[in-house]
């Protein structure tokens, strides 16, 4: 593991929240996801002076570090887009006014969906103009995106990812921005 990696757990945890003159920051008993190696079950994350100093189940804490406890948390090495639209189809004229749409598929409706709207008369959510809440964004990813490729690039290894047309959008999905199978990308569904 490099020391250049970023650590999105310490964001969260608000270590960079951290008390002023402490230079010296470890994430103990956390389970710790390597870049390149085996998952740690329960380990520490040493940090000096923003960089990664050591990584592992026997690391030796300072006396002058402030420690986070990571006890039921989890450490990757990268970034976590919390709130991404990357690899889900993008809108035709998203942001502008547009006329009624066409019937038809769509981005946001594959065509397994609108025919499966076309059939119901329940009175559903399906029934409803700008409402697809019932679209997965699992089920939307496409990992050839031009977007993935881009996050990845910039350090974001993982994006709880939504659709993006309508009022109610639909399901977001926690996925890892790298890989050549959606299915095998998604790590949890649904998620928001």
């Amino acid at each position: 593991m490099t020391r250049n990696l970023v650590l999105m757990a310490m964001l969260v945890s608000g270590v960079w929240a951290q008390p002023v003159g402490t230079a010296v920051i470890a994430i103990r008993d956390a389970r710790i996801h390597s870049a390149s190696g085996p998952v740690i079950a329960k380990g520490t994350v040493l940090v000096r002076n923003g960089l990664i100093e050591a990584v592992g189940d026997k690391v030796t804490i300072p006396p002058e570090a402030w420690i986070v406890e990571g006890a039921g948390l989890n450490v990757y090495p990268g970034l976590i887009d919390p709130l991404s639209t990357w690899g889900q189809p993008t809108a035709a004229g998203a942001g502008r006014p547009t006329q009624a749409p066409a019937p038809g598929p769509t981005p946001a409706r594959p065509a397994q969906l609108e025919q499966r709207i076309q059939t119901l008369d329940d009175g559903g959510p399906e029934e409803r103009p700008s409402n697809t809440s019932w679209v997965r964004a699992a089920d939307l990813l496409d990992p050839k995106s031009p977007a993935l490729v881009s996050a990845r690039n910039a350090g974001y290894t993982t994006a709880i990812g939504f659709p993006m047309t309508n009022v109610f959008a639909g399901q977001g999905s926690a996925y890892n921005l790298a890989g050549a199978r959606a299915g095998r990308m998604v790590v949890g569904d649904p998620v928001g």
